[in-house]
């Protein structure tokens, strides 16, 4: 998947040098800086976070049909599931954990069964 550098431009141009304030007891706090990542509640995020997940699905090289394949994922916001046989799990999770981990992402092993 490729992704148009123009729209890899348009997305750093509004994530970078982003400001926030918070309203507290009805009161806005001085401007601060936004560092890292996308604001939380940004329509951006999940369409960027779905984008990540298409990528790491091609990845996992998940082919045929539901009858012939030993792997398959549903995924639903930022669950995934994989699953068929136990070896085929075990293997198709270590891929996901390494491609994720490319893209910035990490799977969290306290929230995995």
């Amino acid at each position: 998947m490729q992704i148009p550098g123009k729209i890899v431009r348009l997305v750093n141009m509004v994530t970078q040098h982003t400001k926030a304030k918070m309203k507290l007891n009805n009161e806005y706090t001085e401007q601060i800086d936004v560092k890292t990542g996308i604001i939380q509640g940004d329509p951006l995020s999940t369409i960027l976070f779905s984008t990540v997940m298409e990528m790491l699905m091609r990845k996992l090289e998940i082919r045929g049909n539901i009858t012939t394949r030993l792997k398959q994922a549903c995924i639903y916001a930022d669950d995934v599931l994989v699953t068929r046989t136990k070896q085929a799990l075990i293997n198709t999770f270590k891929k996901l954990m390494q491609e994720a981990e490319k893209y910035g992402l990490t799977i969290s092993q306290n929230k995995t069964k």
